[in-house]
């Protein structure tokens, strides 16, 4: 009996012995398997979210999205976000969109044989997406949308892959960037703080006795003729009126015709005042008004006496304004007489 349990005993311990060992080999495999794993995908990721997330936005400056020969930017002068250099930018808007930049993050691969033809069409149709701190690119990428997933090719990279935002798995980062800049602006213009205009410069084509430049040094206001000359009894409480003016003037709807027939009508028979606003850091805004026809009940064109046109320099959009919003925009010199 007792020859017995010996003889079982040590079968027993042989039995553990092997059960250990085999459960050792198992567990050292599964080490090097996921240490293999790991490495070769840190090894063949494009690249890691740190690389692609802006995580100081505060330090951007601008935002620029480039789509075949269209460029939108997005700029901050002073403490004001501007698109396109004249158009205050919605708040709301330009924080979602600072907000979203630190949540960028890799999904997944693409796949080796679609490499080639995904990064075909990010060159060819994407979107280019520059963001700067003052002269500094901070990050460059092109993005490009195919059946609801956003490739990213990060500057620099050669393997297009497929990026998300993180906490947001059916969002569309290429969506982030609209290249409209009425998603963008408010419904305002020639919005600015009374401290930060230089410079205000009004001239009426039809009626040059009544330009007049503002100029405003050291908290002192100077107006000068059309002749650049000084205008003096200035009353300095108009001045001061007058600036904060240009708080912001709504408009109430956007011509986005591209035809260049449809432009030239409403820019035709030329501009009846144009208006130039240079803030202290040297960025300028300037805008003409021209005339609108309506046409009464018996269809026949009249003057419309409520609404004009206005537009911006070097842009193609024709804005429709109210004179009763932008008319304490439009004096001449000799309102700002002492009485």
């Amino acid at each position: 009996m007792r020859f017995y349990d010996a003889e079982n005993t040590q079968a027993i311990n042989r039995i553990m012995r092997k059960q250990s060992l085999l459960l050792s080999l198992v567990l050292i495999l599964v080490i090097v398997a996921a240490a293999l794993f790991f490495q070769n995908k840190k090894s063949t990721l494009p690249v890691s979210n740190e690389k692609i997330r802006v995580q100081h936005t505060d330090q951007i400056t601008g935002i620029y999205i480039i789509l075949d020969s269209d460029t939108l930017k997005l700029e901050k002068h002073a403490e004001d976000w501007m698109v396109n250099h004249h158009y205050p930018l919605r708040p709301k808007a330009i924080q979602s969109l600072l907000e979203n930049l630190k949540k960028l993050e890799f999904r997944s691969p693409v796949s080796r044989k679609a490499v080639v033809p995904i990064s075909d069409s990010i060159h060819a149709r994407g979107k280019q997406i520059l963001v700067l701190a003052g002269n500094k690119l901070m990050k460059k990428y092109a993005l490009y949308e195919n059946n609801n997933n956003t490739y990213m090719l990060p500057d620099n990279k050669n393997t297009p892959f497929v990026c998300g935002l993180e906490g947001y798995p059916g969002y569309s980062v290429y969506k982030l960037f609209p290249m409209q800049a009425l998603y963008w602006r408010k419904t305002t213009m020639l919005q600015f703080l009374p401290g930060n205009i230089s410079i205000i410069k009004v001239d009426y084509p039809k009626n040059p006795s009544d330009n007049f430049t503002l100029m405003v040094s050291d908290n002192k206001t100077r107006i000068l003729d059309a002749d650049n000359n000084p205008v003096t009894n200035i009353d300095e409480e108009k001045t001061a009126d007058y600036l904060q003016y240009f708080s912001g003037v709504s408009f109430e709807s956007v011509n986005p015709a591209k035809n260049d027939t449809v432009i030239a009508g409403i820019l035709n028979p030329g501009p009846f005042f144009i208006l130039s606003v240079t803030t202290r850091d040297g960025n300028t805004q300037s805008i003409a008004g021209f005339k609108k026809n309506k046409f009464n009940t018996r269809s026949e064109k009249i003057p419309d006496q409520d609404k004009f046109w206005g537009k911006f320099e070097n842009e193609q959009e024709a804005f429709l304004l109210k004179y009763i919003d932008f008319d304490p925009l439009l004096k001449n010199r000799e309102y700002f007489l002492k009485n």
